[in-house]
């Protein structure tokens, strides 16, 4: 969506309308989750942000104190609340790197369950299953995934997982079994009312001695997976990205992302993916950077949108919008099924996004809020009910903070009766800059050029939300 909408008045039926969306500025959903929780909420495909269709409600889980694995609930994305249950022991100590738990979740048999992997301080992959709801109940306790996974100055484990169209898991991590990537499926399906737990031997994803730093697994039709992954060796020197599928319980040989490798190395939370369709997983990594003469790995404004198609994984042609990178911000994308949505926080630290639509590319960057006071990193999230939760981690002082806002994706175009007689002007084109409205709608008359500081308001007010004009042509 680019710039704020036009509203438009019709003076013969004396109503404005506006074509709107609404989203939840950004808010503190969780204050000192920990002194060394800099990545409280993980990588943007590890997913600690979910939506539980038959609750109706958004779900954050997080590692907490030293051993602990906790959870909150939303149905308004305002009120948050600990369901029954929250938090769970571990069975070891966690190592405060909100990067090494992963989850996924999906409505199986009208029940909300969440697959979650974390990688503990003892060096396990363990696995567990919750269902959700007032009560967050544990179903499966942790079990191992594999027997061992490696260590090392250069090791770490990030995984992540998905459940393939059979509703079966499947999860890629660093350093499994000692090699780059690996990854395996259950041995069971989850029916929704039970699973049986239990993992597949390792298979390799990709290895080139060192470990990745990153991964994604996304369920590509017909009980196949896709795995992408970044070839670093450390936090800053990935140069492209692999991919490779996974039938049965093992994945194939691993191919290049793209044509070509990056213009700079970089540090391994700038992409990020989604899956449209089983046949059409988006894909957008910093690739470059036109603006420093030399670069310094914590920045670049320089995309690459790739696609897969089912069979290729290569360049989209789409022209990704240029937005300097803020350090560790992530690239989260995100899908409905039809559009993609990216966001990022930029070097600024104001969160921007930008929507795909297929025949038409990217469009251009828009601010989604101000830009925030504290550093924000490792954003991640949601889609939902028409809305796109987002979370992310912020330093406050000596401790962290996990914060929230939503975007909502579906435009409505709304009349509304204005109070009889103050103003008669014809339709009026508004300026791109941004204008919180917070009662309602506002009336402008036509000399003006943008939306003024205090607007009017009128009919039902739209209290405690953003409403957020987008462009689109009225015929005046």
């Amino acid at each position: 969506m680019v710039g704020w909408n036009y509203i438009t008045r019709w003076s013969d039926r004396q109503k404005w309308i506006g074509t709107f969306m609404i989203c939840k500025p950004a808010a503190a959903i969780v204050s000192s989750v920990g002194s060394a929780m800099s990545e409280a909420t993980g990588r943007p495909m590890q997913r600690h942000l979910v939506y539980a269709q038959n609750q109706r409600a958004w779900w954050l889980i997080f590692l907490s104190g030293t051993q602990t694995l906790s959870a909150l609930y939303s149905t308004d994305f305002t009120n948050w609340n600990t369901p029954t249950g929250s938090p769970f022991t571990l069975a070891n100590t966690h190592n405060s790197l909100g990067r090494s738990l992963s989850c996924s979740y999906d409505n199986l048999a009208s029940t909300d369950v969440l697959h979650a992997h974390i990688f503990e301080s003892n060096g396990q992959l363990v696995h567990s299953r919750y269902t959700l709801g007032s009560t967050w109940s544990r179903t499966n306790a942790e079990a191992n995934v594999v027997a061992s996974t490696a260590s090392g100055s250069n090791f770490v484990n990030c995984p992540t997982i998905c459940l393939d169209s059979n509703a079966k898991p499947w999860y890629a991590g660093s350093g499994v079994g000692g090699n780059s990537c690996a990854g395996s499926s259950a041995t069971n399906a989850d029916s929704g009312t039970s699973w049986t737990a239990g993992f597949n031997g390792a298979s390799v994803i990709f290895n080139a001695g060192p470990y990745c730093s990153s991964s994604a697994v996304f369920n590509a039709g017909s009980g196949n997976v896709l795995a992408i992954t970044d070839n670093a060796s450390s936090s800053f020197t990935a140069t492209r990205l692999k991919w490779n599928v996974g039938s049965g319980s093992t994945f194939g040989a691993a191919a290049n992302v793209g044509s070509s490798a990056f213009i700079h190395d970089h540090e391994t939370n700038a992409w990020g993916a989604c899956r449209r369709t089983s046949s059409d997983i988006h894909a957008v990594a910093l690739t470059g950077d036109s603006i420093a003469p030399s670069f310094s790995n914590n920045t670049g404004n320089v995309y690459t949108h790739y696609r897969y198609n089912g069979s290729t994984f290569d360049d989209s042609g789409d022209t990704f919008p240029a937005v300097n990178y803020g350090l560790f911000s992530g690239i989260f994308l995100e899908s409905d099924g039809t559009n993609v949505w990216a966001f990022l926080f930029d070097d600024q630290k104001q969160l921007q996004y930008t929507k795909w639509t297929s025949g038409s590319g990217w469009s251009a960057m828009s601010p989604l809020g101000p830009p925030r006071t504290n550093q924000p990193q490792y954003l991640t999230g949601s889609y939902g009910n028409g809305d796109i939760g987002l979370v992310w981690t912020e330093a406050n002082g000596g401790n962290f903070d996990i914060y929230g806002a939503t975007l909502g994706t579906i435009c409505a175009d709304v009349p509304v009766v204005p109070n009889p007689g103050i103003f008669t002007e014809h339709r009026k084109r508004f300026s791109s800059l941004p204008h919180r409205l917070t009662a309602g709608w506002a009336h402008v008359p036509h000399t003006a050029n943008r939306l003024p500081a205090n607007p009017p308001t009128v009919a039902t007010p739209l209290r405690g939300v953003s409403a957020r004009f987008t462009q689109a042509d009225d015929g005046g």
